[in-house]
């Protein structure tokens, strides 16, 4: 049983590329570039949806966007959990010769990058428990009037 691993020439670890092989023959610079570029556009995206959603628990000012951006969030749990843990377009990135598909294979720093699906989980957490507490709050407060009436 053999298993094909590739290496380029400064690269010591076996199944890894490096930058400059994946910007030389080995890759696909422009293709990895707008897979890189469309990726950092839904992460931005998502980003704005997971903001949006926590300033709409925090405020108590819940619309048809906060709808939407609850969705879109959700969908894109359902994809990334459904692909085992993994973004689909990571697959593409590597492919290209991105150097590792995770979610440094878009336009931030890898210490950032690395940290994003603890900190967008918790800040989405925060935003639907305020939803949900604002929500059962609301109830409570009219059976109370309804109480005194």
């Amino acid at each position: 049983m053999t298993i094909d691993r590739k290496l380029s020439a400064t690269s010591t670890i076996p199944g890894e590329r490096d930058d400059a092989a994946a910007m030389t023959g080995t890759g696909r610079p422009i293709a990895l570039f707008a897979v890189k570029t469309v990726h950092t556009l839904i992460f931005f995206s998502m980003s704005w949806a997971v903001l949006y959603t926590l300033y709409s628990g925090l405020t108590n000012r819940v619309s048809r966007k906060t709808g939407m951006a609850v969705a879109a969030v959700l969908g894109e749990g359902i994809v990334f959990a459904s692909n085992g843990g993994r973004c689909p377009l990571t697959k593409v990135a590597e492919g290209l010769g991105a150097v590792n598909g995770t979610v440094g294979d878009i336009f931030l720093p890898q210490r950032f990058a690395r940290r994003i699906p603890a900190v967008s989980s918790a800040l989405m957490s925060v935003g639907l428990l305020a939803m949900l507490w604002h929500r059962l709050n609301a109830n409570r407060d009219a059976r109370d009037e309804e109480a005194l009436k």
